[in-house]
């Protein structure tokens, strides 16, 4: 998009091989990490509410953590600063539990002493999902939907397993040559919700953009924080770059089984790029597409 005008908005290959069905401009996809974007949205808009502060312990949710993660913030969870280790593995423990998910993720030592280092973690947006189910009426899943979707008039996202987005035109995805179900028929539950599962299409993308643009969702004051660098250019739930002319990028790429995606927008220049793909045999793809792009948009 540049000026406000979709320049190509289109699918190429298949949505499902099997079935003959090709990718459209409508096809939905699963957004892998940039999923994470939308969790922070749901945290900022909590604070703005009452209902929490990314100042918050995560000592006033749950009792009985181990001592080194009870003074961790929901700040530094956001900006992946809270010192919890890239690496998690659930074991034996039920994902459907929330509770029981998030003391489990708690208890491997810290990486890093809190609020120092950079450290990209999956767990830290389980958890902040499981926050934001604490503190609002409905829990996660309906607060996406009522206070974040619904307001930016995204008709096409919806997260995993959604009765109300269309299995009709939900890309399959394809990994190590496999076919790993669609965008919409995957499994939800406490390792997947705040992290990954939101699945959206190409335009709504845009109209996101387009949301995030006034406060139909979030303040301008919130967005400030929302899109405020605190180590190696993440702010919260967004990387902060620059474009190929040295403008703002506000940016995040997103992966998963059978499942790859990549948006930029350049407010400065009123560009928006976004990249969804439902194969993973080429796990860079969504970055060589992106920057070819990029780099025709922003040509001299």
């Amino acid at each position: 998009v540049k000026d406000g005008v979709k320049i190509v908005e289109q699918g190429h290959g298949m949505a499902d091989r099997e079935a003959g069905r090709e990718n459209a401009g409508d096809t939905l996809y699963d957004l892998g990490s940039l999923s994470k974007q939308f969790t922070a949205a749901a945290v900022l808009k909590l604070e703005a509410d009452g209902k929490l502060s990314t100042d918050d312990k995560l000592s006033k949710f749950w009792d009985d953590l181990p001592e080194d993660k009870r003074e961790l913030t929901v700040y530094q969870l956001l900006t992946h600063t809270s010192g919890l280790t890239r690496k998690y593995d659930f074991g034996d423990v039920d994902r459907l539990n929330r509770d029981a998910v998030v003391r489990h993720l708690l208890k491997p030592a810290l990486a890093n002493e809190p609020g120092t280092t950079f450290e990209y973690s999956n767990a830290g947006y389980f958890i902040l999902a499981a926050i934001v189910d604490k503190q609002s009426p409905n829990g996660f899943d309906d607060y996406l939907r009522e206070q974040i979707f619904k307001p930016a008039e995204l008709k096409d996202t919806g997260l995993t397993g959604d009765d109300g987005l269309d299995r009709k035109r939900a890309a399959c995805r394809y990994s190590d040559g496999e076919k790993r179900g669609t965008s919409v028929d995957y499994g939800w539950h406490w390792g997947f919700r705040g992290a990954t599962g939101v699945v959206s299409s190409v335009g709504d993308l845009w109209q996101w953009t387009l949301a995030l643009e006034g406060e139909e969702v979030l303040s301008f004051e919130a967005k400030e924080k929302l899109w405020k660098p605190e180590k190696k250019d993440y702010a919260c739930g967004w990387e902060i770059l620059e474009s190929p002319t040295g403008t703002k990028k506000i940016h995040h790429s997103g992966a998963a089984y059978g499942a790859l995606a990549w948006y930029a927008w350049y407010p400065e220049d009123d560009v928006m790029i976004a990249v969804l793909l439902n194969d993973t045999s080429d796990p860079q793809l969504h970055f060589k597409i992106s920057k070819e792009v990029e780099s025709a948009v922003f040509a001299p």
